[in-house]
């Protein structure tokens, strides 16, 4: 079986399985490596190991080389150079009065590519525009028309928690969020409060689900009728975090009743 490595590049969209040679490598160690778009910089995500020869998709390309002080240096007047191709790009875009929003310009680090990455809202001719800056920049032009979530992705940020944003650090790919997520979890239904920076239903939203619905099995559900120890009373609310319904009994009013797979005031449901 092969060794290989787990590399990540800048689009954060996959893992790529890279031949370490005798490369000694950790988790974080930043890499020179040849990928399907050239040369680029890449971050190790796993130390070496073995895997089946049909898991890798061929052809499994070698590392070059751990990144050295040289190649940091490379990288600044690669990013810088793609700054210039960013303003270079937006003024072409004006000129054409083409409705398109650009996100970011990226070199590969060999320079033989130059990636555009814009937003729009709807599919866009942009053949002239590629013909504009091949003319100019010489290299190789390709652009991508990209979602707001991928956006956020390329741009990263701070979330509501304080923390970078998932999508820019280590989520790989989007699921599907909906808004019966926040309503599973018992959450107020208020756009802004839900919203991610890139202004759809936060990522965060899927990834206690599963609890809430396997520990929502366990609590009443919202207008049950249970015997309390003060009487009748009908579930209002529920806070599974706290193992609290809220129960409204006629005689004492509207409390929180200690509920969960571990205690249950209340003794049976009435049907």
């Amino acid at each position: 079986m092969p060794v290989v490595v787990g590399v990540v590049f800048n689009d954060r969209t996959r893992v790529s399985y890279h031949d370490p040679g005798e490369l000694s490598l950790r988790r974080g160690t930043q890499v020179v490596a040849e990928s399907n778009r050239g040369v680029e910089i890449g971050k190790v995500l796993t130390e070496p190991f073995d895997v089946p020869a049909e898991e890798v998709e061929p052809p499994i390309r070698r590392l070059l080389r751990i990144m050295t002080e040289a190649d940091r240096q490379r990288q600044n007047a690669v990013v810088d150079k793609g700054r210039e191709a960013y303003h270079l790009c937006e003024e072409l875009i004006r000129h054409r009065e083409i409705e398109i929003k650009l996100v970011e310009a990226e070199y590969t680090f060999d320079l033989s590519r130059i990636y555009f990455y814009f937003v729009a809202e709807e599919r866009i001719d942009f053949r002239d525009l590629v013909k504009d800056l091949a003319a100019v920049l010489k290299k190789r032009i390709q652009l991508h028309q990209i979602g707001v979530r991928d956006t956020a992705k390329r741009l990263g940020g701070c979330g509501a928690c304080g923390r970078e944003l998932c999508c820019s650090t280590w989520l790989r790919a989007f699921d599907p969020i909906s808004i019966r997520l926040a309503k599973d979890q018992g959450l107020p239904l208020n756009p802004i409060k839900l919203s991610g920076a890139c202004g759809r239903l936060k990522c965060c939203l899927r990834y206690e689900n599963v609890f809430y619905k396997e520990l929502s099995k366990l609590f009443p559900k919202v207008g049950a009728q249970f015997e309390t120890p003060h009487g009748l009373g009908k579930v209002v609310d529920r806070n599974i975090l706290k193992g609290e319904v809220v129960v409204i009994v006629p005689e004492h009013g509207r409390y929180a009743c200690p509920c969960g797979p571990d205690r249950c005031a209340g003794r049976a449901p009435v049907p």
